[in-house]
């Protein structure tokens, strides 16, 4: 019986002795991750000048990290590209299909697949990435058959 407490005891002085401090396990646990921002855009088509423009809505951080991303294919050829600037210079480039230019599959009367393109005046969209301590994001937009121009530079 005086064994059997003893090992107990010591079990006990053991267990306890090797739980460290909730604070300095927060510490270690937040300093691996980055930071990952969450984007929400509007994009706008001009309907006098025929000119696309962009403007923010939303903006979300938090501290984790994120899943390598595929990037999407689009049917039209047309993509958006946002370059997240650090120190002046890309640090990450996303290429996201375009979204005034949407493509549409469907099933007819008959069974069989139809697809459609069509162009939209607006639209609204997002991305997400790691910050890696970047502060800004330019977009790019790339039509085909045109030059690629820049729609928006902002600092978030």
């Amino acid at each position: 019986m005086k064994s059997l407490q003893f090992l107990f005891l010591v079990c006990i002085l053991i267990g306890c002795g090797t739980v460290k401090p909730a604070d300095e396990r927060l510490v270690k646990t937040t300093e691996n991750h980055d930071e990952i921002v969450f984007m929400a855009f509007r994009i706008k088509k001009d309907s006098l000048s025929q000119n696309h423009s962009i403007s923010l809505i939303n903006t979300t951080k938090t501290n984790t990290r994120i899943k390598k991303q595929t990037e999407p294919e689009s049917h039209s050829g047309n993509y958006l590209i946002a370059e997240i600037l650090k120190s002046g210079k890309p640090s990450q480039i996303i290429k996201i299909p375009h979204p005034l230019f949407v493509h549409f599959e469907y099933p007819d009367d008959s069974g069989r697949y139809i697809s459609k393109d069509a162009v939209l005046d607006d639209a609204e969209f997002f991305i997400r990435f790691e910050s890696h301590g970047a502060q800004t994001i330019r977009w790019i937009e790339l039509l085909k058959d045109q030059p690629q121009k820049e729609l928006l530079m902002l600092n978030f």
